[in-house]
């Protein structure tokens, strides 16, 4: 899992969830978008930041950009230039788990944008990748999207379907996941909703709320949800087929 950066209505990407994902710098201009960036221990990050304050920031394997490492989230506010989350927690795939996280940093708007932080003590940077004007379109992202699901039991192959309606649906490992995406105005992001099933499922008829973004210069689709006690969390990238 990723930098955009722009005035309300506009949208930022980032290369696997780096955190700084603000609300407000000053005088009160949403940062949303996707950041792209890198953090310290040789990782990519991909950060999603909502102009409702969320942010989703996907960091990669060490040295292996394709492979997601663990993910981010929490909320927060920017305010004169610094970033500050209260309930940052970091779900970590290579064997941490889930803790809680601190997660600090700064904006630098001149001579071009950039976020610099911490979570916890590892540093990060992230810079806007391309600015966007419109809403999030549905169209853009129906078909099927094949890629890997990222969450506590390891990595496993997916593709994840979405019908013109936004009904998303895929089966891991004989369990069958249904969920619904929701296009976000101003920030072409994408609610998303997934539920488990029943038997084999790891998580039987749990839910997760999250975020979905679609790169169309990759075709690729990024998600990452969260089960609302947030002690678990899920990741998937694919590219569109």
């Amino acid at each position: 899992m990723k930098t955009q950066l722009g005035a309300r209505g506009r949208v930022v990407s980032l290369s696997l969830l780096a955190g700084a994902l603000l609300s407000a710098c000053g005088g009160g201009d949403p940062l949303d978008g996707l950041w792209l960036g890198t953090m310290g221990t040789n990782r990519d990050v991909n950060a999603i930041v909502l102009d409702d304050g969320n942010y989703y920031m996907l960091y990669s394997r060490p040295g292996n950009p394709a492979a997601i490492g663990g993910l981010v989230q929490g909320s927060g506010d920017f305010m004169a230039g610094k970033f500050t989350s209260p309930d940052a927690r970091d779900f970590n795939w290579e064997g941490t788990g889930t803790q809680l996280a601190t997660v600090s940093a700064k904006i630098k708007l001149t001579p071009k944008p950039a976020v610099t932080g911490t979570v916890n003590t590892t540093a990060f940077s992230i810079r806007p990748k391309e600015m966007f004007d419109r809403d999030a379109q549905l169209s853009d992202i129906v078909g099927a999207h094949t890629g890997n699901v990222v969450f506590a039991l390891g990595v496993r192959p997916a593709t994840f379907t979405v019908t013109a309606t936004g009904q998303v649906s895929t089966t891991i490992n004989g369990c069958a996941i249904t969920g619904q995406v929701v296009p976000r105005k101003y920030s072409n992001a994408y609610n998303l909703t997934m539920t488990f099933g029943g038997y084999p499922c790891v998580f039987p008829n749990a839910q997760f709320t999250g975020v979905a973004f679609y790169r169309e210069d990759l075709r690729q689709l990024q998600a990452a949800v969260v089960h609302g006690s947030r002690t678990q969390a899920i990741a998937f990238s694919g590219i569109k087929q």
